[in-house]
């Protein structure tokens, strides 16, 4: 206890161990030691500590980033709403690979996966920006690095289908949105999986918990904003979840039960894919 000496400290203990249980929950264990030795600490490590401890330069969660933000400012700069900070038109989202329904069936099929990279708006990137370093970081920290990538990608196409599906062929829908809810989905499904291993842990009930509000608020408010594409978030979440249960490996031997309900997700993300897909393009 004698050699922390602030927030960072904290952080070095927990990226010297990789354990999933503690990533995932987010367990932080010592003290801040004084408030003197605590206000060592720049303010950009603060925020970093608060919001995305397991972060790192080299990482999955880093490139998403950098890709969004590169061609979020790539949109703007090819033609921005006037009068607007920072707002890409429709018809430059549209060129950078927007989904759009009547696209999609015209086999330009890059845009099951584009509108991942793309934003709205300042507010819209920022807040995805912030959820992708929140939870994206600690997935693909705690799990690994192409557990993430595919849970991350085929949450976002998931996503679109489901919004392709349910809304109309006017709706053009850009974000990672999908693919956030998704890795949010897969940290639910994955606590869920591991309930009982996880049983005495502090941190399950609570972090259960906080996830479960957030989705829900958020698709609570999905539904206020006529503007927000909420199927999408929807899709994202359930095949994020799906996919824990599918793929995820479990903290103890694999009981008969979770085998069973491995095969099962597996089949409904196989059937909603092959199902979803022929009933759009029909």
């Amino acid at each position: 206890m004698a050699n922390i000496r602030g927030v960072n400290d904290i952080r070095q203990g927990l990226l010297g161990n990789r354990d999933p249980t503690s990533a995932m929950l987010m367990q932080t264990q010592g003290m801040l030691g004084t408030a003197a030795e605590a206000r060592r600490e720049t303010f950009a490590t603060m925020l970093k500590m608060l919001f995305c401890p397991l972060f790192e330069r080299k990482s999955f969660t880093a490139a998403i980033c950098v890709l969004d933000l590169v061609l979020f400012l790539a949109c703007c700069v090819y033609d921005s709403n006037a009068g607007a900070f920072l707002s890409p038109t429709n018809e430059a989202l549209l060129l950078f690979g927007a989904r759009d329904n009547e696209k999609l069936r015209e086999m330009q099929v890059w845009r099951w996966v584009t509108p991942i990279f793309l934003h709205s708006g300042f507010n819209h990137i920022f807040m995805n920006l912030l959820f992708t370093l929140m939870f994206v970081s600690r997935l693909e920290y705690g799990l690994g690095r192409r557990v993430c990538i595919v849970i991350y990608f085929l949450s976002g196409v998931a996503g679109n289908l489901l919004g392709s599906l349910i809304s109309s062929d006017e709706t053009r829908s850009v974000g990672a949105s999908g693919s956030i809810f998704g890795v949010i989905g897969a940290t639910i499904g994955w606590i869920l999986l591991n309930w009982s291993a996880l049983n005495g842990n502090p941190s399950r009930n609570m972090s259960l918990i906080v996830l479960l509000v957030i989705t829900g608020f958020s698709l609570l408010l999905g539904f206020i904003q006529t503007s927000t594409d909420n199927a999408v978030h929807l899709g994202g979440v359930l095949s994020g979840t799906a996919c824990a249960f599918a793929f995820l490996p479990t903290l103890n031997a694999q009981t008969l039960i979770q085998k069973r309900q491995s095969l099962a997700a597996k089949a409904s993300l196989v059937l909603f894919f092959i199902f979803g897909l022929v009933y759009f393009y029909i």
